[in-house]
C-alpha cells in the first residue's frame, strides 16, 4: 500500500461541554468513529481515489497545450482536503439522518461537527454549502463506498481494536425491508404509451440486428425520440393556456405514432416467427423476443382506451380499471 503523507491542519480540539450528558455521549461516539476511521485506513482509500480523479482532470484540462499534467503541491493538498471532507461529511450526515440543507446548517453551527469533518479552523473556518456537500458525496462512486463499508466493519469487528469495549458480532443481521424503494414510476397515461413504444422498438431492434428487416420510413430509434418529444409537450402543456385542447391534440398524435409503431412491430414479429430458423438463435431465444412484443400488444388497447377516456373524454375511471 502506498503511504500518502498528509499535513494536519491547525484545528481546534474537540469542544468540551460540562453538564450535558447527551452532548458528551455524542462526543464519545464521534471520537470512537474517528478512531475507527484512522485504524481502518478508509481515509487513505478515499484520498487515493480523489488524487487519481484530480490527475485525470488535470490531464484533460492541459490536453493540447504545452502545460504540465503533473499535479502541483496545491492540487494535491486540495484533493486530500476534499477527500477527507467528503468521507467524514457523508458518514456524519448518514448518522444524523439530515437533508443536505439541514446538515449544512448544522455543520456551520456546531464546532463538534466541524471538528469531526476536520474544518474546525482557529481563524475563519470555511463551511461548505449544501451544493458543495452534494458534489462531494456524488464524487464517491459505489464501488469505493462498498470498499469503505467493508473496511469499516472489519475494523469495528476486529478483536484487537481498542475502540469498542467488545467486538461486534455480525453473525446475525436484522433490517426492515418494508420500505425498499421500487424501481418503477407512477403509471401516468402518456408515460405508459411511451413505455409501450420503447419496449416494442427495442424488440424491433433485436430482430433487425439478426438480419430480418421490414421496410420502415424512419430508423427504429427515431420513433422513441418522437414519442419522448410528445411526452415532454404533454408534461408542459398544463402550464400554458388552453391546456385541455393542447393535451387532447398531443394525445391524438401519440396514438397515431403508437399505431405506426405497433404495425412495424407486428411485421417484424411475423418475420421472426416464420424465419427464426434462418438466423443464428434458438427457438427459446426467438420466443423471448416475440413475447416482448406480444405482452405489449395484449395490453395496448386497454392502455390507449384509459388514456383516451381520461384526457379526451375527461372521465374518471375506477382504480381497478386503470393500467
Amino acid at each position: 500500500m502506498v503511504i500518502l503523507p498528509t499535513q494536519q491542519k491547525f484545528d481546534k480540539s474537540m469542544p468540551v461541554v460540562f453538564g450535558n450528558a447527551q452532548y458528551n455521549a455524542e462526543c464519545k461516539l464521534l471520537a470512537a468513529t474517528d478512531e475507527i476511521i484512522h485504524q481502518s485506513g478508509i481515509e487513505q482509500t478515499v484520498i487515493e481515489y480523489f488524487l487519481d480523479a484530480a490527475q485525470v482532470n488535470k490531464m484533460i484540462a492541459v490536453f493540447g497545450t504545452d502545460n504540465s499534467a503533473h499535479l502541483s503541491m496545491s492540487d494535491i493538498a486540495d484533493a486530500k482536503d476534499k477527500a477527507i471532507l467528503a468521507l467524514r461529511a457523508a458518514i456524519l450526515r448518514k448518522h444524523l439522518q439530515l437533508s443536505l440543507r439541514k446538515f449544512a446548517l448544522a455543520l456551520s453551527h456546531s464546532d463538534l461537527y466541524k471538528w469531526f469533518c476536520r474544518i474546525n479552523r482557529f481563524f475563519d473556518p470555511r463551511v461548505p454549502g449544501k451544493s458543495h456537500l452534494n458534489d462531494l458525496e456524488n464524487m464517491l462512486p459505489t464501488d469505493i463506498i462498498s470498499q469503505l463499508e467493508t473496511l469499516l466493519l472489519r475494523s469495528a469487528a476486529d478483536t484487537a481494536s481498542d475502540v469498542l469495549y467488545e467486538p461486534i458480532d455480525f453473525s446475525q443481521c436484522y433490517f426492515d425491508s418494508t420500505c425498499v424503494t421500487a424501481n418503477i414510476h407512477f403509471p401516468v397515461d402518456w408515460l405508459l404509451l411511451r413505455d409501450s413504444t420503447r419496449t416494442m422498438i427495442k424488440a424491433v431492434n433485436r430482430i433487425r440486428k439478426l438480419g430480418l428487416k421490414n421496410r420502415m420510413p424512419w430508423p427504429p430509434n427515431e420513433y422513441i425520440s418522437k414519442m419522448n418529444k410528445l411526452c415532454m409537450q404533454m408534461t408542459f402543456a398544463k402550464r400554458k393556456r388552453n391546456s385541455k385542447p393542447n393535451r387532447k391534440a398531443i394525445l391524438r398524435k401519440m396514438k397515431k405514432l403508437l399505431k405506426k409503431v405497433s404495425k412495424h412491430s407486428m411485421k417484424h414479429f411475423e418475420l421472426l416467427d416464420k424465419n427464426w430458423e434462418t438466423v443464428d438463435i434458438s427457438r427459446a431465444q426467438a420466443e423471448n423476443i416475440l413475447k416482448q412484443i406480444s405482452n405489449i400488444m395484449k395490453k395496448l388497447a386497454d392502455v390507449i382506451r384509459c388514456a383516451h377516456e381520461r384526457i379526451i373524454g375527461n372521465a374518471r375511471l375506477p382504480t381497478k380499471k386503470s393500467y
